[in-house]
């Protein structure tokens, strides 16, 4: 009954040639599509995430390492019977 936490460990070569990977899911019995957007095509240990978008809305986390903390009640309070996509973009770890 936590938070969703995103802490993604993708190869480059498990990106498209977008640069995205992408993966479906419930969670908090939501439908959810998350899209992890890697447009250098980094390889994992080199990216870290900086910023997420819920159907199109920014949203603020918590960052936690190379990932980010989604509170349960935030994905709970979007509309049911619908899918959501989640767009988190990773960048170069400096």
């Amino acid at each position: 009954m936590g938070s969703l936490a995103l802490d993604p460990k993708l190869a480059a070569e498990q990106f498209n040639g977008a640069g995205e990977a992408a993966v479906l899911t419930q969670f908090a019995g939501r439908d959810l599509e998350i899209v992890f957007h890697n447009p250098g095509r980094l390889d994992y240990g080199q990216y870290a995430v900086r910023g997420v978008t819920i159907d199109g809305d920014a949203v603020t986390v918590a960052l936690d390492g190379r990932g980010v903390i989604l509170p349960r009640q935030l994905i709970a309070s979007l509309a049911a019977r619908r899918r959501h996509r989640l767009d988190v973009a990773l960048e170069r770890v400096i």
